[in-house]
Formats: C-alpha cells, structure tokens, sequence
C-alpha cells in the first residue's frame, strides 16, 4: 500500500446540498475526517508481522511454521515465503501487489522492519538481530544468538523470529 494524501480521495469536499437523511447521507466534515483519517494510517502504521519457528537446514520454511497479519489479510494467500539463506539468515517475501477490497491492485512495498527474537530458554542472547536490507516486498533478516548468526538458542532448540514491516 503506498502512502496516500487527503486529495488522493478527491477531498476536501463539500456539501452541495443540507445532508437530509443521516441514516443514507454523509456531510462533507465527516467524510473528510474519515478520509484524512484513512490517509494518514497509509503513512505510518505496521504494514505487516510475520513470525515463524527458525529452521536448521537451508530451505523453506513450512509454510506451517509461518503465521502472519498485515493490511491486505491473514490467510493463506497473503503469506509471505520466509527461506533460510544461511546461518541465521532469512529472506521473506510478499507478492509484489494485492487485491484490496475494491478489487483494486495495491503496491506491496515496505520502507523499514524491525525483528525480535524469542525462546523458551532464559539463556538465549538474541542481541544483534535484526534488518539487514528492505526492498519493496522482500526483507532479509539476521538471527544471532550469543552474537553469532544461528537458527538455534543456546537451548540448543529452535525459537521464533518475529519481524515488524512498516
């Protein structure tokens, strides 16, 4: 979704005639609200978070293993492909473009990205983690634990990775 401006909606508007059913009519204020309103969640808000269970060998991660939420849905169709590009490496990847609710195809594109990391083992160090490179729809993540790359805590057992995409 690309950040949008109050004129993107055609606003501001205004009333051609006294609104004479609430019920059925919406005044000018009030759909300019609802339309800066609307704007201004395109600017900033998370776009999307994806976590999935880190995985030992290079390859896909299950789709089973991934559970996301973004802007444009949280089903199957809308999940991202995370692979393991190496130790602690990760490469997740959105479609390019969406069909939002009007049918209409929306631009996947992130600007920043932050990961966290989490285990069931106190012991686990996951400083360092984090974005190494945003472009467009693909995001590809470090995963270190005790300050080197790893997919596996000091457990040794696997933890997830949450990554948050503006």
């Amino acid at each position: 979704m690309e950040p949008r401006t109050l004129s993107t909606y055609g606003a501001p508007y205004v009333d051609g005639e006294v609104v004479q059913n609430p019920e059925t009519q919406v005044g000018s204020d009030d759909f300019n609200r609802l339309c800066e309103d609307v704007a201004q969640m395109t600017r900033t808000s998370l776009r999307a978070a994806v976590r999935w269970l880190t995985i030992g060998t290079v390859d896909d991660v299950p789709s089973s293993q991934v559970w996301h939420k973004s802007l444009w849905g949280t089903g199957d169709l809308t999940k991202p492909t995370v692979s393991r590009t190496g130790a602690g490496l990760y490469t997740v990847t959105y479609d390019s473009s969406f069909n939002d609710g009007l049918g209409e195809a929306e631009t996947v594109a992130f600007w920043d990205g932050h990961v966290s990391c989490r285990s069931g083992n106190a012991a686990d160090d996951f400083a360092g983690s984090g974005v190494l490179t945003v472009s467009g729809s693909t995001i590809t993540t470090i995963l270190r634990e005790g300050g080197s790359p790893a997919d596996q805590g000091a457990g040794p057992a696997y933890f997830y990775a949450t990554l948050w995409l503006l």
